[in-house]
């Protein structure tokens, strides 16, 4: 199940925030939950996520499972 699927795109960046990849904001302007569920590492490079460590924390968050820096 997709942990993130109702996120408003405001909270979508305030998740960034609580993992401290605030840097991507700008990279996730209007991206939903819904959007982040069709996410993959693939796409998050094309976002601008280069970092693979930080795309694995983000599919960590996307699948539902938990992050130690996020909330």
């Amino acid at each position: 199940m997709c942990f993130t699927l109702k996120y408003h795109y405001t909270q979508v960046i305030n998740v960034l925030h609580s993992m401290g990849l605030q840097r991507y904001e700008g990279n996730f302007q209007g991206i939903t939950g819904a959007a982040m569920c069709e996410l993959t590492e693939e796409k998050l490079g094309q976002l601008g996520v280069k970092s693979k460590l930080h795309q694995i924390r983000l599919m960590k968050i996307v699948n539902g499972e938990k992050d130690a820096r996020c909330i």
